[in-house]
Parts: C-alpha cells; structure tokens; sequence
C-alpha cells in the first residue's frame, strides 16, 4: 500500500511551475543549500486563495557535487567510464513532456526528489550522469564515503529519516501492517488544511 501511494504522484503544469520556481530559489541561494525538505509556502486558511496552494508536494532537492562541496573541492568527482572530472547540469525537471522525478517517502508522506545530473565532456559531446543511479550512488559511497539521505527502489525511495523511524517501530514490536496504518494516517492528518 505505501509503495502503491508513493508511485501514483499526478505532476500537473501547477506542480511543474512549482518545481522550476523550487529550483530557481534553490540555485539563488534562498532554500536550503544541504539535501532537506523543501516544503510548499502555504497560505493561511484565511487568506483568499487557490486550493492547489495546499495540494503542492514536498520536495528534496539532489544536488551531490553542490552537497558535498568540500570534499569534491579537494578529490573532484570522476566519471567512472571516462576520467574526467565531472560538473553539475540538468535538473530532472528539464523536459516538459516527462519529468523522470522519483517519489520518495518521508515522514510526512510522499515528496518528489529533483535531481541534478552532473556531466563530463567527452570530446564535443556530454556524458550526462543520472545521479540517482544505483551504480552512481553505490561510486559515491564506495570512493567518497558518501552515503545518499536517501534509498531507492525500482519505483521510489525512502528519506533515511523514514527508515529509521520503520526500523524504530518494528523493533518495538510493531507489524508493518500496523505501522502502514499509522502512516498513511499520520499523512491523512498533515496533508489536511
């Protein structure tokens, strides 16, 4: 049931927009420059306003050449196929036809993750690096000591917080089952206006 809810994220041109303006304020140095959850600014009930104001998702922002500045500043990152050293490009939110975000889920519910895929020039061209694939991320940890705040599946991810939270739960003696319900509860309350 949590990976049924976490998958079924519909991204409109509301939440494109949204996305693009995250971006734009992550880049301009007014969101958090670590890997955190960026929350929607949401209206007071009583201001007049949209409803999608309160339908916006959580974001996290992916950006490990700009996350871990001070260790990549001393030993730059490599790309792996070719040796040369990689810099940061795209977002995933770059086509407007197909967004390639992934869904995690967090505490609070399901987010979407926004990644930046760093790249390394080959020649004339760019070798794009998706830096949310497992073989990636797995180079990360195994050369840099860098582990993700994050773990993917083949449809979506956990925030490491959730997991700690699951593993906390479950060893108290609580059944998944149990803590699904209390989680999509939970949810239930913190998505309600």
């Amino acid at each position: 049931m949590l990976l049924k809810i976490s998958s079924s994220v519909e991204v409109d041109e509301h939440i494109k927009q949204y996305i693009k303006n995250t971006v734009r304020k992550y880049e301009e140095g007014s969101h958090p420059q670590e890997f955190s959850e960026i929350g929607p600014d949401r209206p007071k009930i009583s201001e007049c306003c949209s409803l999608l104001s309160f339908t916006l998702p959580t974001l996290f922002i992916w950006d490990p050449l700009h996350h871990y500045y001070d260790i990549f500043d001393t030993n730059p990152l490599v790309c792996e196929e070719h040796g040369h050293v990689v810099v940061p490009a795209r977002w995933t939110n770059r086509s407007s036809n197909s967004l390639n975000l992934c869904v995690l889920l967090e505490d609070n519910g399901p987010a979407l993750l926004i990644a930046r895929e760093p790249y390394c020039k080959v020649g004339h061209n760019r070798h794009y690096i998706r830096s949310t694939d497992g073989d990636f991320l797995r180079y990360l940890c195994e050369n840099y000591f860098i582990e993700p705040p994050f773990n993917l599946t083949h449809k979506c991810g956990f925030t490491l917080s959730f997991v700690k939270t699951l593993r906390s739960y479950i060893s108290h003696g609580l059944s998944f089952n149990m803590f699904q319900s209390m989680h999509l509860e939970h949810q239930r309350e913190f998505q309600t206006p």
